[in-house]
């Protein structure tokens, strides 16, 4: 991740897998932070190695753009694999973003999975601001039945159109589209 954040040429990045304890997620913000970038951080699942831990989403953007908690500044995360945050845009209207990582191996009819997207739609619409809902879903649009979330959360999908994918296969053979963005109509 650190690797992404000192080439990455966008102003915002949605992060999964960050496998970062609370401890490590503090300290890994802070060190955004000397580098240019504000973040907002869910911890992961706990382990005592990065090997053991799972999950932890994220939200950095560039320094000089707003970003926090709607709300009351009231921490906006399910479990450790979703994360909606505010961001503020000089010029621009505010933009909620939400940042997913969903459940490898499982469709999207599987409980876990359908909880993190039904939340998504629940607190784009909650904030009522225009919003991005990305991360890693695990399934490329074919299996994600893009059109109903697409209509669920009044946003359309982008999807990776290039031949090198979004994520490299596991086995080394080819790259998948499993890396997916929602973007509201407002936008």
């Amino acid at each position: 991740l650190k690797e992404w954040l000192h080439v990455a040429t966008a102003s915002i990045l949605l992060a999964q897998e960050v496998k970062a304890n609370a401890s490590e997620a503090l300290d890994l913000s802070s060190w955004a932070f000397k580098r240019g970038w504000q973040s907002l951080i869910t911890p992961c699942t706990a382990g005592d190695t990065a090997a053991e831990r799972s999950a932890g989403v994220a939200v950095f953007v560039r320094q000089g753009i707003g970003l926090g908690w709607h709300k009351d500044d009231t921490r906006c995360e399910l479990h450790d694999r979703a994360i909606a945050v505010r961001v503020d845009v000089p010029n621009f209207t505010p933009l909620t973003f939400t940042c997913l990582y969903l459940h490898d191996g499982k469709s999207i009819e599987d409980p876990q999975n359908k909880e993190l997207l039904e939340w998504a739609c629940w607190k784009t619409k909650e904030f009522g601001l225009p919003h991005v809902t990305g991360g890693d879903l695990q399934m490329p649009p074919s299996k994600l039945q893009v059109g109903s979330w697409e209509e669920k959360l009044k946003a359309k999908c982008i999807a990776a159109d290039s031949k090198e994918g979004t994520c490299r296969k596991p086995n080394g053979n080819g790259y998948s589209y499993i890396d997916l963005i929602f973007v509201s109509d407002e936008i």
